[in-house]
């Protein structure tokens, strides 16, 4: 079992990035504190790292750049996990973020049936358990919306989105390729700004940020 994580990085002074909603690049200075790199698969090297301590002394212990997440596409197997981590730049503890997660099924890059109409082998829109969706989870697409549907605070200047354990993938067999990928397309998408937020509004000084990372599952 492994552990990936989505790192991404917003500079809430940066208005060009703010209107082009989008994260900031990579940025391959940072060799001593990779959480500091935006648009990057990092892995975890301990079974329970603190990827938001605010000392990071050790961060080149716990973690290590697998990839940047616009290359070689993440490959990932049963029992492995993924995270979703969102750090703001020159942002303050009141500001407060939705992050939300969107996967679906990859259609275009799914693997074809020839025995059955060349239907897609994949059936599901993503490899993790998702509430009520379990154990079928069969849907269009998956939403994962930050534990909560509403604003949550930041801990030590980041948001942090587990999407579970990889749970879901389709069986190889029966004149399946060998090896066999599903595919899936994802989205990941952050709403910050400065709180605190009354029930059913909305903070300040809104931000949006948006990116499509490449994630596959190996079965």
């Amino acid at each position: 079992m492994n552990i990936y994580m989505l790192n991404l990085i917003f500079d809430a002074s940066d208005p060009d990035a703010a209107t082009n909603s989008r994260f900031q690049p990579d940025n391959t200075s940072q060799t001593d504190n990779c959480l500091l790199r935006s648009k990057v698969w990092l892995k975890a090297n301990t079974p329970n790292p603190d990827v938001v301590a605010t000392d990071y002394a050790n961060i080149k212990t716990n973690w290590q750049v697998l990839c940047p997440d616009d290359g070689d596409a993440l490959q990932l197997a049963v029992q492995d996990q993924v995270w979703i981590r969102v750090q703001g730049l020159n942002i303050t503890t009141d500001w407060v973020a939705r992050l939300t997660v969107l996967v679906s099924r990859d259609t275009k890059r799914a693997a074809k049936n020839p025995a059955n109409s060349n239907r897609r082998y994949q059936t599901r829109a993503s490899p993790f358990p998702s509430g009520q969706l379990a154990p079928l989870n069969n849907q269009s697409c998956v939403l994962y919306d930050f534990e909560h549907p509403t604003y949550q605070s930041i801990q030590s200047g980041s948001w942090l989105q587990p999407l579970g354990t990889v749970t879901f993938t389709t069986p190889t067999g029966n004149g399946r390729p060998t090896p066999f990928l599903d595919k899936y397309s994802v989205i990941v998408a952050i709403t910050a700004g400065l709180g605190p937020v009354s029930e059913g509004g909305d903070p300040t000084n809104l931000r949006r940020y948006a990116h499509d990372p490449d994630m596959d599952v190996q079965c």
